[in-house]
């Protein structure tokens, strides 16, 4: 009985997390940064939703936050672009939050104009990784576009991106899911709490039955 009811407690809490669970998306356009035009340089700090997280690059002042057309990308507006193949974007997130997914949309060219075509990889702090290949879009802009997403089994702080092979690219819409852990464990809502005790209830029928 002690080892049901130990796994039922862990299903209650499980739930409970899943309840409390937040999602975000970085678009800069309705976020803090929220660019009408121009750009931004790196490092700065962005705010959606009560998350912030950090935009950061090894490729210094080639890397900045860009206003683009409408329609310049099919799925993206305006984007952090990283001009400097062979560097990378950080993404780091408020350590009293436990993020544990990420999705991003992305863009690459090959400066050389031979091949724009390539993959994104992203390597995440708890050590996870993900990688790929973007495909011709039919946006304005003439270049291949991606989805890359990553879920953690456990949680992480910060993403690092690069290309390969080497190649400029663009990042926006990213979409963080998280939960604070800054404070105590929020109370369980009410439903859950009658639907722990129905099954604490049901559980004890059972074990009293077998005796």
């Amino acid at each position: 009985m002690r080892q049901n009811l130990t796994r039922l407690a862990v299903l209650v809490v499980g739930l409970s997390t899943a309840l409390h669970a937040s999602v975000v998306t970085f678009d800069f356009l309705t976020d803090s940064v929220g660019l009408a035009g121009g750009v931004a340089t790196i490092p700065f700090n962005d705010v959606a939703g009560g998350l912030t997280a950090t935009f950061d690059s090894s490729g210094g002042a080639s890397t900045f936050l860009q206003s683009t057309t409408p329609g310049t990308f099919l799925n993206m507006q305006n984007t952090l672009l990283d001009q400097a193949p062979g560097t990378n974007i950080v993404i780091s997130f408020d350590p009293s939050v436990s993020v544990t997914a990420i999705s991003l949309d992305f863009a690459t060219m090959d400066p050389n104009l031979s091949n724009n075509i390539g993959a994104l990889q992203l390597q995440a702090s708890d050590g996870g990784s993900n990688s790929v290949i973007d495909a011709p879009d039919g946006n304005l802009a003439g270049l291949p576009e991606g989805l890359l997403s990553y879920t953690s089994a456990t949680s992480f702080t910060s993403v690092t991106l690069t290309t390969a092979p080497p190649l400029v690219f663009g990042i926006g819409n990213i979409t963080v899911t998280y939960s604070d852990t800054s404070s105590d464990p929020p109370a369980p809502e009410p439903g859950t709490l009658v639907f722990a005790g129905a099954a604490l209830v049901a559980l004890a029928w059972r074990v009293k039955a077998r005796h």
